[in-house]
């Protein structure tokens, strides 16, 4: 069942997936899961578990990944644009090349997170962040 949602997920049905998880009262478990270059602009994946997920060059633009555990995932070059990831865990997360513009990082943790490339001049929610020594 797993592999049928990430093949639904990969081709754009997130959100059929999220109804599924719901009727069944599971959380959205994404773990190690490849989802490289994934359509998933839009998508609401608020408490969703994508540790240590593949999401190279996905689209996330305009997601909403509020408190979603992201850690130690491959963001490498991915689409974050206008996403909300307020309170997400991105601990450990490669997160270089990636587009975060207008991204909010309200409370998110970005301990350890490999953002080589980044351009932070248009985030939200990053005082903690350029106040880091």
């Amino acid at each position: 069942m797993r592999e049928k949602m990430i093949e639904l997920i990969c081709a754009g049905h997130i959100d059929q997936v999220r109804e599924l998880c719901a009727s069944l009262g599971v959380p959205l478990d994404l773990r190690f899961a490849d989802l490289s270059r994934a359509k998933l602009n839009g998508a609401d994946l608020r408490f969703a578990n994508l540790r240590r997920a593949i999401l190279r060059r996905a689209n996330l633009n305009e997601a909403n990944l509020t408190r979603a555990d992201l850690r130690n995932a491959d963001l490498s070059r991915a689409d974050l644009s206008d996403a909300n990831l307020t309170g997400a865990d991105l601990t450990g997360a490669d997160l270089s090349g990636a587009i975060l513009w207008r991204a909010d990082l309200t409370g998110a943790n970005l301990r350890g997170a490999w953002m080589h490339g980044v351009d932070l001049s248009y985030l939200r929610g990053v005082a903690a962040l350029e106040a880091a020594p």
